[in-house]
């Protein structure tokens, strides 16, 4: 009989999942076409995923530096750009696909990993299997997440969204598990891995994980569980932050290289406050505003949430804490909370109020979760809610799913597009003193003139290099190798920016790049004396702090697949 129900409850799953699946990519198969839609952000990660496939393929990794980005004068995107889903992209486009259409099926295969871990999440609570499928779609299929797709094209904050279930529920499963059991191994080793995930799709975001965890850990707490059980998560938390040091230690680190903190980036959030009518008015949609403040809303599902949770708490005390993180998460959105943004720098980094809505999408999942699991509640009272979550997750889809147009572009012009790939310019180097004179990729000035470019005199004192007759041996966005023989000391400016990670050998021996050169700052200039010389221009990405990072996570990995494969003893 065991045998018999096992079948059956595998059966299940499997049609669920299935199920879920074909549901969201037919609301989504927009997302299977060949083009770009217009969206805030869909341009600058079809460059994006253009350029950190190209870096993978000229040798990067892991991938710091856009070859081709801004003008081909490359860009360091990705020593502090999420990088999730452009690894997938990439993986996408090796297998065949176009930018394009690897950048759509990144974003749709988030939506299916966010709706197939909403319902192993909820299957953890042992929900009907109705009520497993409804919550999982609404999900996927509500006004934030549906507006980060057609609207923002916010596929980093996609990416994190997805993998918050699978975080939770091994964070659940852990803190059910048996101390050094089989089962609490599996659970710590996902709970690392999953973390790490989280870090390299949307750093910012951890800052709002952080209250939902908190929020998770008191609700699930017991009484039973043991200090041991909650120190592996703060250590399974530590070794995931280890894990994915690479990225997040030189984003962080690093920032001073950039104009990131002399921009706008962290004034984003003083424009955009919603008022609290605007914010519950459910009626709005993807046309309701030609500004995004104007469209978002809260969503019915939630709205009901907030009903239902406030009239049911007497029955449930553990409703509170996600019914009040959510009334928290919402007075963020409100140009109340304007000061406390002003003054909390940490807040700041989340840039936009509205991002508390994924915040608000969770709590309301929380608090569904907790009101069917409520035996003091009636099934009439459980199915009306069926019916009209039903309908406001149609409401949803009906409301949220369009695009503004599209547009098509070649492969090429994805590899050699002329943006940054940033919004705001935000990871400019500090050394940059764009726009150059640069009549072709490669020229010289004779040493002795270097000191006397003006904008003047800098079309006459610029010389082609081909005037050297050099014979290239490979000429890329991460490496250049050529040789030359000047007739006189010279030198070579590449049309590359400085970034610490380039390095210049000059004969097999490393060299320092000239600084100095007027008109010039900030590009990769190398002297060359008047004789034979071979040059070697690469990007290694090495820095001291970049290597240190980078052997703390394969520590941390090498000492994971260890932990993974050494049996525990039996007690």
């Amino acid at each position: 009989m065991n045998f018999l129900k096992l079948q059956s409850n595998a059966f299940k799953t499997i049609v669920s999942i299935l199920f879920i699946s074909f549901c969201v990519v037919f609301v989504n198969k927009a997302l299977l076409a060949n083009v770009v839609y217009e969206s805030d952000d869909y341009l600058h990660h079809a460059a994006r995923t253009a350029n950190y496939y190209l870096a993978l393929q000229q040798g990067q990794f892991p991938v710091r530096w856009a070859p081709n980005l801004n003008e081909s004068y490359g860009y360091p995107s990705f020593n502090y750009m999420y990088h999730t889903p452009y690894m997938v992209g990439s993986v996408f486009h090796f297998l065949g696909l176009s930018i394009q259409q690897s950048l759509n099926f990144s974003v749709l295969f988030s939506l299916l990993i966010a709706a197939v871990g909403c319902w192993l999440l909820l299957n953890s609570y042992k929900l009907s299997s109705l009520w497993k499928v409804l919550l999982s779609l609404f999900f996927v299929l509500n006004p934030y997440t549906l507006l980060s797709v057609y609207w923002r094209g916010a596929i980093g904050e996609l990416y994190f969204y997805a993998f918050v279930p699978l975080f939770l529920l091994c964070v659940r499963k852990l803190l059910q598990s048996k101390l050094f059991k089989q089962t609490w191994k599996l659970y710590f080793i996902a709970l690392v891995i999953s973390t790490g995930l989280l870090v390299l799709s949307h750093l910012p975001s951890m800052i709002l994980l952080a209250p939902l965890l908190l929020t998770v850990l008191y609700t699930e707490h017991s009484e039973t569980r043991s200090l041991k059980i909650y120190i592996s998560l703060i250590v399974a938390g530590i070794l995931g932050l280890l894990l994915s040091s690479w990225y997040w230690v030189p984003a962080y680190f690093e920032q001073w290289m950039i104009v990131y903190q002399d921009g706008t980036s962290l004034l984003q959030h003083t424009n955009q406050f919603s008022s609290l009518i605007a914010i519950l008015d459910i009626r709005r949609n993807f046309l309701s505003s030609e500004f995004f403040s104007g469209v978002i809303n809260v969503g019915g599902v939630s709205l009901l949430a907030i009903i239902f949770g406030l009239a049911n708490s007497f029955f449930t005390k553990k409703i509170l804490p996600w019914l009040s993180l959510l009334l928290l998460a919402l007075f963020f959105m409100l140009n109340y909370s304007e000061n406390v943004w002003d003054s909390v720098t940490l807040l700041q980094y989340v840039q936009y109020p509205w991002r508390m809505l994924w915040v608000i999408t969770i709590c309301t999942l929380f608090i569904w979760i907790l009101l069917l699991r409520e035996k003091k509640i009636s099934h009439l009272y459980k199915k009306i809610a069926f019916g009209v979550i039903t309908f406001s997750v149609l409401f949803s889809v009906q409301g949220y799913v369009a695009t503004k147009g599209s547009t098509t572009r070649s492969d090429f012009e994805w590899y050699h597009t002329f943006a940054t790939g940033s919004s705001f310019d935000e990871h400019r180097p500090i050394w940059s003193k764009q726009p150059y004179y640069f009549p072709e990729e490669l020229i010289f000035v004779y040493a002795s003139e270097s000191a006397t470019i003006s904008k003047e005199n800098n079309r006459k004192l610029i010389h082609s290099f081909s005037e050297l007759h050099p014979s290239i041996t490979s000429f890329s966005g991460t490496t250049m190798q050529y040789g030359i023989e000047p007739e006189q000391d010279i030198i070579v400016l590449h049309k590359r920016l400085f970034y610490p990670g380039w390095e210049a050998f000059l004969d097999e021996e490393k060299v320092d790049f000239i600084k100095n050169i007027p008109q010039y700052e900030g590009i990769l200039a190398v002297a060359v004396p008047n004789r034979r010389a071979s040059l070697v221009i690469t990007f290694t990405g090495a820095t001291t702090l970049r290597r240190v990072a980078e052997y703390i996570s394969l520590l941390t990995l090498i000492g994971l697949a260890t932990f993974l494969l050494y049996p525990l003893k039996r007690n």
